[in-house]
């Protein structure tokens, strides 16, 4: 790789870190950030190869480390987890469009991020309390990464195709399938646009939650309809575009509100450094085998996770407050009313795909398109 191509990928570094040098060194903080949140810098560089392996964002690291080693409160995890990726995915965004735009789904992007900004805007106006914020975290990771699974292992089965999306002179591509009805094409969008704000409101909880229900609802949704599927890689590349776009729209909210936590800032300054690093970063190291590693990582710290949350938040284990009963019985009912809806979804698809699979709408397993082995380059990291 030359110097240039190496300039071009940490672009956004090189113009980051004599500001962040600059901040932290007129509000005197260097020792202050990093004595108290090292740990977090620590399980960040985990993060970003967890983040580009993956179609989650490194809130996947933030957010459980910020509530439970730091002992952050939800909100300031949320904040925390939002800034964060304000910072790496917005990075990651620019190399995505600066070597990868022709592998982003306009039709996508631009939708997820309409429903998003009305659910971000919807989501910051309810009222949830911390132990609801931490039981939707838990249940949300956990139902992602079995479904995430779930997909990648029909890919090995052959039965997760992939498709070529319509490319125009300016390098952008739309979905466009003549064997599907307009009217149903409206009704993906539409339907799109609702998970949309679904996506926007968990993520103004939790600072995460739009990129994967984009990914889900590609896998789920348009792949089941369109005769030339969306492919895994530009569903993944779409989403670090898309929760780019909600981290700055929630981080600017929060800013405006005025009520960031000192502490939130200081965790902020001793992580963001490496984040906007982690995409080009991850580009020259993360090739398909590590990738792999690094996703298996993922599904274990997801189960880690939930175990973590469901002892020490939903049981109260060692806490100063007990669960309320009423609270423990609660919580426990929405984890399995979300967990069996998500094996629910799981198993209607496997239905439906193998059905559509043997009766020759989808391409058999020496039809699919193999995913690029640069990859990596561009996702590389959702950094956060």
């Amino acid at each position: 790789m030359d110097v240039k191509t190496l300039l071009v990928g940490f672009l956004p570094a090189i113009l980051y870190w004599p500001v962040w040098i600059y901040a932290m060194t007129t509000k005197e903080v260097w020792r202050e950030s990093f004595s108290e949140f090292y740990p977090m810098s620590l399980c960040m560089i985990l993060g970003c190869f967890i983040a580009g392996s993956t179609p989650i964002g490194g809130a996947v690291t933030a957010f459980p480390v910020s509530v439970l080693i730091l002992k952050f409160t939800p909100v300031q995890g949320r904040d925390f987890a939002a800034f964060i990726q304000s910072v790496g995915m917005t990075a990651a965004t620019y190399l995505i469009f600066v070597r990868k735009r022709h592998m982003v789904n306009l039709d996508m992007l631009i939708i997820s991020c309409f429903g998003g900004t009305v659910g971000v805007l919807l989501g910051i106006e309810m009222d949830l309390s911390p132990f609801w914020v931490n039981v939707t975290y838990m249940v949300y990771t956990l139902a992602f990464a079995c479904i995430l699974l779930y997909t990648h292992m029909r890919r090995g089965d052959g039965m997760v195709a992939a498709q070529s999306l319509e490319i125009n002179k300016e390098c952008r591509q739309w979905i466009k399938d003549d064997s599907v009805p307009k009217t149903t094409l409206l009704l993906l969008h539409f339907g799109l646009f609702i998970v949309g704000i679904c996506g926007g409101a968990l993520t103004s909880k939790t600072g995460s939650g739009s990129d994967t229900v984009a990914f889900v609802y590609g896998v789920f949704g348009y792949n089941l309809v369109l005769s030339k599927p969306i492919t895994e890689t530009s569903l993944t590349i779409t989403s670090v575009c898309i929760m780019g776009y909600m981290t700055v729209v929630v981080a600017a909210i929060r800013q405006l509100q005025g009520d960031v936590h000192r502490n939130v800032y200081l965790c902020w300054g001793a992580v963001s450094w490496i984040v906007v690093a982690g995409a080009p970063f991850g580009s020259l190291v993360l090739n398909e085998e590590r990738q792999v590693h690094f996703r298996r990582l993922f599904y274990v710290l997801a189960l880690v996770q939930f175990i973590s949350f469901a002892v020490l938040k939903v049981e109260g284990v060692g806490a100063k407050i007990p669960t309320p009963p009423g609270n423990r019985r609660d919580a426990w009912l929405v984890i399995g009313a979300v967990m069996g809806a998500s094996l629910c979804l799981i198993a209607g698809h496997y239905s439906c795909s193998t059905k559509l699979h043997r009766a020759g709408a989808l391409p058999g397993k020496g039809e699919v398109e193999p995913t690029p082995v640069d990859t990596a380059e561009a996702t590389k990291d959702s950094t956060v």
